[in-house]
This record gives structure tokens, C-alpha cells and sequence, in this order.
């Protein structure tokens, strides 16, 4: 009897509770006037704690039906780094570094090889202005300018990255879904958020909010994250469309 309980417990396969994973994926692509593309990029968004809450408000609480979802783009946090060539500290002026960074994706403006920009994460934070960063810089950068990705704990309202909004649209373009959820995934891929581009800035990234106002700092922010292979800059005449490919998997 003792020997068939320890097979039951300890032989058996164990198995685990039911979980869902949420993915959302960025596709990027910057159009010059003549429609030729002057860069692509793609990367993985952070769903934060907001966004969550309002997956399980609008399916399991009040259920408020249909909601809205724009795209924003993500420019420099506040403040600058230097960081010396060989070398992985980060100094910081007027920075804002937190210990939630630790495991962080981080651009740094120039500090890579050639001076492209370093893509690497926060492995140390010691204060708001002092950092480790998880790759040493090839290129001595002082006054740079820098992002982290977004934190679990942002919200519209109070966030540690700064929208930017160098395009002429009068709003956020809107994330419009090709139809219903099939197979666990929606997309905007037929209808993407297009910004019509009327300035010289340095994108580092996209985030959704429930919110259209350019700038605004009301809705709900769904998430966001960095490109992966640096900040890319925009210039007028550019056109930006991004698609954001959302999915849920059993796991």
C-alpha cells in the first residue's frame, strides 16, 4: 500500500493549473514619400498591470463590450547617460532609474559599435541616476539620450516612458481589428495605424491606450515595448504603419 501511494505522488506526471499567455507583437515599417521603405522593425510588447486588469474587467467583470485601442509611440525617457567605452555603469542626469529596471530592455542613443545604438538590459540599479547595463558600451556617450521599457506598474496617467508625436494626425491612429478573434489571435494587419510624419524625432518605440488624444494621459495604457534593434529616426514626409498582432495561448 505504502509503495503504491509514493508511484501515485512521486512517480506520477505531475500536472499544472490552466494558464493563458498573452502576446502582443509589434511589425513596424517607415515609408519615405516615394513609398520605399526606410526601416523595419519588430518587437514584443509588455502587457502591464493595467492592461491585465482591463482583459479580466471586460471578459469576466462588467463587460462593458466593444473598446477602443490606439497606437502611441514611445520616444527618450527623461534625462540622459553617459556610459565609457569597455565599460557597463550607467551614470544618469536627471534620470529616473528604478529597481523594478533590473531585467529591463535598454536602448542607449550611440554607445554600440560604430556608435549604432547599444541594445542590451539593466542588470544593477544602485539610485535613480546609476545603473549596470548587461552589455558594455563600444562607444564612450555622454548627454545620451536613452529608454528603458515601460513598467509594470505604468498607467497613462503616471508612466515612466514619454509619448512622442511627430505626425500631423490630430489623434492616436486607431488599432482596428481585421474582425473578430479566430484561433486565440486578432490583428490589424488589413487597417494599420498610420502616422503621418511632419518632423524630424528618434522613435524607441509603441505602446496602446483606450485613449485617442495625442499626448493625453487619460484611458487605459494596455502596454507597449522597444524596438530591438535601437531608437530609428522619423523625418517629415515619412509615413509610419504599425501593426499590432495580438494572441492568447493555453500554456
Amino acid at each position: 500500500m505504502l509503495l503504491h501511494l509514493f508511484r501515485r505522488f512521486f512517480n506520477a506526471p505531475l500536472r499544472t493549473a490552466g494558464a493563458v499567455a498573452m502576446r502582443s507583437h509589434y511589425s513596424v515599417e517607415c515609408l519615405r514619400p516615394d513609398g520605399s521603405v526606410r526601416w523595419r522593425e519588430e518587437f514584443e510588447n509588455i502587457v502591464v498591470t493595467a492592461g491585465l486588469n482591463a482583459l479580466l474587467g471586460n471578459t469576466f467583470d462588467a463587460a462593458a463590450g466593444s473598446v477602443a485601442w490606439y497606437v502611441g509611440l514611445i520616444g527618450a525617457n527623461t534625462g540622459t547617460v553617459a556610459i565609457t567605452s569597455g565599460a557597463a555603469a550607467i551614470t544618469g542626469t536627471t534620470t529616473d532609474f528604478q529597481a523594478t529596471d533590473v531585467g529591463s530592455d535598454l536602448i542607449i542613443a550611440g554607445a554600440g559599435a560604430a556608435g549604432v545604438d547599444l541594445v542590451t538590459t539593466i542588470t544593477a540599479r544602485s539610485s535613480t541616476t546609476a545603473a549596470t547595463a548587461g552589455t558594455n558600451a563600444s562607444t564612450t556617450v555622454s548627454g545620451a539620450s536613452y529608454a528603458v521599457e515601460p513598467r509594470p506598474a505604468d498607467t497613462m496617467s503616471s508612466k515612466s516612458f514619454n509619448e512622442v508625436t511627430p505626425y500631423s494626425d490630430a489623434t492616436r491612429p486607431a488599432w482596428t481589428k481585421n474582425g473578430a478573434p479566430a484561433s486565440g489571435a486578432m490583428s490589424n494587419s488589413s487597417s494599420k495605424a498610420a502616422f503621418t510624419i511632419n518632423a524630424t524625432s528618434r522613435v524607441f518605440g509603441a505602446f496602446l491606450s483606450s485613449n485617442s488624444t495625442k499626448g493625453g494621459t487619460t484611458g487605459t495604457l494596455y502596454g507597449g515595448g522597444l524596438f530591438s534593434t535601437g531608437s530609428r529616426q522619423v523625418i517629415n514626409g515619412d509615413t509610419l504603419n504599425v501593426q499590432v498582432d495580438l494572441s492568447a495561448t493555453a500554456a
